[in-house]
């Protein structure tokens, strides 16, 4: 099965159903479930729906989304999520490593590698892999700031989600996926720049530059679309096929 899939969180406005559907009318082989919206961590009777109305419909969950965020929650809080990751059948959680790295202090910095690597020592015992989202305002925006965080926690059980950031350009961005490519489980795929969304066919040569630094043996998953419309969803997967068939 193609390792290409869907983030949910591209479509809160849908049900649980229509997202399965529109992924399977799609091609979609996977989907990433968000914590938010459509699987909250708490509500077990729902988790335990979402992952069998996924597996009915032939499709797998490729990680649960989550929003624990390392400046605000405390390390132990990532059992919960963890737990509903696997209640799901998954055992990749997404995290935000909050804090923009050119602006925090040294010292705020040494405590928010700290609050990583409990979290990582909590994931590798549970047998799960926690994931930075590579965002902007966040540890995790650049390729020298990722890197770092990556050496300072060490852990196989802590990994990154690589996307492109919207504010810089293609080349940059190039430079980012492969300076940081070993460390990446998972990548968003979206055409996004600055506050404007654009069909990722706009953006072609810039991702098959992406889709070669990282390789074809990760997980892609389509995420933003023009005016969140589900109607685009056949045309941006057969697009990202194309440009993983590129490598």
């Amino acid at each position: 099965m193609e390792k290409i899939g869907l983030a949910s969180i591209a479509f809160r406005h849908l049900s649980v159903e229509e997202i399965i559907a529109c992924a399977k009318e799609a091609g979609l082989g996977y989907i990433e479930w968000g914590s938010d919206v459509h699987a909250p961590k708490d509500d077990a009777e729902n988790l335990d729906r979402v992952a069998r109305l996924t597996r009915e419909a032939g499709l797998r969950i490729s990680s649960y989304g989550t929003y624990f965020r390392i400046d605000r929650d405390k390390p132990e809080e990532i059992v919960a999520y963890i737990q509903a990751a696997k209640r799901l059948g998954t055992n990749i959680v997404r995290i935000w490593c909050s804090g923009n790295p050119a602006v925090l202090t040294a010292e705020e910095t040494k405590a928010r590698y700290e609050t990583c690597r409990q979290i990582a020592r909590i994931a590798e015992e549970m047998g799960a892999v926690v994931c930075a989202e590579c965002h902007e305002n966040n540890l995790t925006d650049n390729a020298d700031s990722s890197l770092a965080l990556m050496e300072a926690v060490s852990s196989p059980a802590f990994r990154m989600y690589w996307q492109p950031h919207p504010n810089q350009s293609g080349n940059w961005n190039t430079a980012f996926a492969e300076m940081t490519e070993k460390h990446i489980e998972h990548v968003h795929v979206f055409n996004w720049h600055g506050r404007d969304r654009f069909p990722l066919e706009e953006a072609w040569n810039d991702w098959v530059r992406y889709a070669r630094a990282l390789g074809n043996s990760r997980m892609y998953l389509l995420e933003h679309f023009v005016n969140d419309d589900p109607a685009l969803l056949s045309k941006e997967a057969d697009t990202l096929r194309k440009i993983i068939k590129e490598i």
